[in-house]
């Protein structure tokens, strides 16, 4: 059984309203404190697994309906690691402002102040006696990254892709979880119970941590597949020519100087050509050649007929020379074309989240 803690500040507010439903003082709300009783109540009742937050949201809009004059919100704190869930309650006061009812599943201390007044709150990584704060991590990782936004990139996707499936009421099943595992295990080289918690050791995740991951993990690929399932076949007919499978040759390098030697070039064949007798140092270029879809070709290629070439020319902070030397158009009967349409189509929804998303780096 849960014992959710209620604050002073609650009991103080309720014996306010009651004492002002007494002697009429200060025009209070006379129904206020029992709309307290009552949140109290339904505090207790909420369910405190984090697979079952859409019911306890559905509990507090229901309660709503009942006291549409304490415009209630429920703010969920889903601790890392934990499947259980704590849950404040935000009400309007009669006579202006909020009033916050908290409850948690353990030692009643308000969720706010325990992670607040934590010894690490502001601490990712401590090594010996040394700590390296979270804002200090974060600004690391963009600077190491360079160009690359990658890995807040996907920070900001994992989010917007949480919010999808938070409170969906069909948990993950079995199936699912056993294959979110799986591609998680397989992805790090875990091939055995032993290693993988031998890896969460070296990490320091729990077990209990690891299972409420890979519940989300699964929940997200469920969404990814069904995304990819509905919008792949319109992505793929309305840009077709993105997913041609193109036969190319390009080169780069930091600046157009390195590419003196071949910038002459005419034909994918004669760049080859070039580069063959290329007197320069070679690591100051470097050369890609195969086959690719077309969207996956850097942009000046991608829409090049077969022995045409572009370039030298900026691309994405360096300058590309390349070309086509062969290309095969797409069909819908492709199953390997369609499944990259619906990687696109994903990658596209995401990009439009993102821009649209109000995003706040706390520590940044």
């Amino acid at each position: 059984m849960t014992t959710p803690s209620v604050t002073t500040a609650v009991a103080e507010a309720a014996e306010a309203a009651e004492a002002a439903e007494a002697a009429g003082e200060f025009g209070a709300d006379a129904e206020f404190g029992a709309d307290l009783v009552s949140a109290v109540a339904l505090l207790r009742r909420l369910p405190r697994h984090r697979d079952r937050v859409g019911e306890a949201r559905r509990m507090v809009a229901d309660w709503s309906a009942a006291h549409p004059r304490r415009r209630p919100e429920l703010v969920v704190d889903a601790p890392p690691g934990d499947l259980r869930t704590g849950y404040d309650l935000v009400l309007a006061h009669p006579e202006g402002g909020n009033v916050a009812l908290t409850g948690q599943t353990e030692d009643g201390v308000p969720w706010s102040i325990e992670y607040s007044t934590h010894f690490a709150a502001n601490r990712l990584l401590s090594v010996n006696e040394r700590s390296l704060s979270v804002p200090s991590a974060l600004f690391t990782i963009r600077a190491l990254n360079r160009r690359d936004p990658t890995l807040h990139r996907q920070l900001v996707d994992y989010c917007l892709l949480w919010d999808q499936v938070f409170d969906e009421d069909v948990a993950a099943t079995a199936e699912e979880l056993a294959a979110a595992a799986e591609t998680f295990r397989r992805g790090r080289g875990l091939h055995s119970r032993a290693a993988t918690l031998a890896w969460l050791a070296d990490v320091g995740l729990s077990e209990q941590a690891f299972t409420a991951h890979i519940e989300f993990v699964a929940r997200i690929e469920r969404f990814r597949r069904a995304f990819k399932a509905e919008h792949a076949a319109d992505r793929l007919r309305a840009r077709p020519a993105d997913f041609d499978r193109v036969d190319a040759v390009w080169v780069r390098a930091a600046g157009s100087t390195a590419l003196d030697d071949v910038a002459a070039a005419r034909t994918p064949s004669d760049l080859l050509a070039r580069l063959g007798r290329r007197t320069g140092d070679a690591a100051e270029i470097e050369l890609t050649m195969g086959r690719r879809w077309a969207l996956d070709l850097p942009a000046p290629l991608r829409s090049l007929a077969a022995g045409e070439l572009a370039g030298p020319v900026p691309d994405e902070g360096q300058v590309v020379l390349g070309g086509v030397r062969g290309r095969e158009s797409a069909t819908e009967a492709d199953p390997a074309a369609l499944a990259r349409a619906g990687d696109a189509a994903l990658t596209e929804w995401l990009a439009e989240q993102r821009a649209k998303a109000a995003i706040r780096w706390h520590w940044l």
